[in-house]
């Protein structure tokens, strides 16, 4: 069996007060009618400091990065993926060719009303993780990440997450330490799931975008309900 790997997708969330966001993020939030106006992704389990290999790109001169997040921002949402370790290989392979590629605007305003197919050479953020999750294996070879958004993506992978929460606080709790993404994911590759009420099944799944999940994890088959693994199910808040 190949040994298991994970990724996070990292979601910047607008706050109530519209007025102190950036004028990109207000624009980006209208336009999809969401708060998620930002997506990064974590490759790898967390380091003792934070997460450590986090692809992203901005509107600015450095364009796209691997670098490092504390993980403690209480403006992000965080959605935990598993993977095998190949896969987990493969992304952070992707994320060290793309360092230095420049951001798209144009390809970002394009993503809502007529995305244009992705060349690799420029990116804005949601179409820089889709391209990554796509070179591992996340997503369809047929999809087109310069269809994604972070909304999108968001409602694509959150019901298929292995956990959400601040991965600094799930760091901290003493039950995170025996709950792994192997102990409530299973993998298979060859098959694309969907969730139903007995569990995951393994049929074809796919959005408005034309984005289809591929691999991103099954829970396991049952008939007495639904598991539910919440950060609020590990942490008990002072």
């Amino acid at each position: 069996m190949d040994a298991s790997g994970v990724c996070t997708l990292i979601f910047y969330k607008v706050s109530d007060k519209l007025w102190q966001e950036p004028f990109l993020n207000i624009l980006a939030a209208v336009a999809q009618g969401s708060k998620l106006t930002h997506c990064e992704l974590s490759i790898g389990s967390d380091s003792e400091h934070g997460m450590k290999n986090v692809l992203r790109v901005f509107n600015d001169e450095k364009g796209c990065e691997l670098c490092a997040r504390t993980g403690r921002s209480p403006h992000l949402v965080y959605v935990q993926l598993g993977c095998s370790a190949e896969q987990e290989r493969r992304m952070l392979h992707f994320a060290r060719q793309k360092v230095g590629k420049p951001f798209s605007q144009s390809a970002m305003f394009r993503s809502l009303i007529m995305p244009r197919r992705t060349t690799g050479q420029s990116y804005f953020c949601a179409e820089l993780v889709a391209d990554c999750l796509k070179f591992g294996g996340m997503l369809d070879v047929s999809s087109n990440p310069g269809a994604a958004t972070p909304t999108n993506l968001y409602n694509l992978f959150s019901s298929r997450a292995a956990c959400t929460g601040n991965p600094h606080l799930l760091k901290q709790a003493t039950t995170a330490r025996t709950i792994t993404t192997n102990s409530v994911v299973a993998r298979s590759p060859a098959w694309i799931f969907h969730q139903t009420k007995d569990g995951y099944a393994p049929v074809q799944s796919s959005c408005n975008s034309g984005l289809k999940v591929l691999n991103a994890g099954s829970g396991p088959q049952h008939s007495g309900g639904e598991l539910q693994l919440t950060l609020n199910s590990l942490i008990v808040r002072r």
